[in-house]
């Protein structure tokens, strides 16, 4: 009986819960086949579930959540976008904080001083997300 509910439950996905079990012991054609007389409650199926080792936990939600080490992105992160940085690099402006009087000041290169300079533009994704929220 054990190996069907897992089955049963896997073929639901990372979302599945106690009352699916529930859902599949309410079928009488199941009921005979695993010999359950009647249904069980959610607090049996909740313990069920324990016993066969799935968890309950909150989704991680980050800015690292969402798959940065996925291949296609590690083989973007290397072949593309930073030799792309590597060679913007001599056009960008490079500051430094002056210790004697913690200014900061722009260090100049004079051998790639280059006739335009490449400005980066950095921004913080948490912005986005704090203006994309519903009201409710």
């Amino acid at each position: 009986m054990v190996e069907e509910l897992s089955l049963h439950l896997r073929s639901i996905g990372k979302y599945a819960r106690a009352k699916d079990i529930l859902d599949f012991l309410r079928d009488p054609e199941n009921q005979e086949r695993l010999k359950v007389p009647g249904s069980i409650s959610l607090k049996t199926a909740h313990h069920w579930m324990k016993r066969m080792g799935w968890q309950w936990k909150r989704e991680a939600k980050g800015q690292y959540v969402d798959g940065h080490e996925c291949e296609d992105v590690v083989t973007y992160r290397q072949n593309i976008f930073l030799p792309a940085w590597s060679n913007l690099q001599p056009q960008m402006r490079k500051w430094q904080v002056n210790p004697t009087n913690n200014d900061v000041e722009e260090i100049m290169e004079a051998q790639t001083v280059p006739q335009r300079h490449a400005v980066v533009w950095f921004h913080d994704e948490s912005t986005f997300y704090a203006n994309n929220q519903r009201k409710l």
